[in-house]
């Protein structure tokens, strides 16, 4: 078998686009898992309570292509929400205002009623 030069680097330069084709795609993902972070726009969770639930947030799977948050995943974090509060000690009703999702965070906005206050969050 003859392979003229001309073949051979055609032949390496569609080898080394095929690789550097393969190589980028290995990381997509379907789902990514970010870290929730509690804030209250609205003050009625307390600062050093959120650092504290905060601390202990869950993370959880999403779809990769997921920008907002709602239907059956609001619930699915509803649940996790209200399960951080719950496991803090704190039986106050928690209502989620908005969830945005950047940078591999979760930030849900959140509004306590009654309110939770800096009392409540000292150990």
């Amino acid at each position: 078998m003859n392979i003229s030069r001309r073949s051979f680097l055609k032949m390496a330069g569609l080898t080394t686009v095929a690789a550097a084709g393969a190589a980028m795609f290995t990381g997509c993902s379907l789902y990514t898992t970010v870290k929730m972070e509690i804030a209250s726009a609205d003050g009625s969770v307390a600062t050093n309570v959120l650092t504290k639930i905060n601390k202990e947030a869950p993370e959880i799977t999403i779809p990769s292509f997921v920008k907002e948050i709602n239907g059956v995943l609001k619930n699915t974090v509803n649940d996790a929400l209200q399960k951080a509060f719950k496991e803090a000690n704190y039986t106050q009703k928690v209502t989620i205002n908005s969830i945005k999702v950047a940078d591999g965070k979760m930030t849900i906005d959140v509004t306590a009623d009654p309110k939770i206050t800096e009392e409540e969050g000292k150990e």
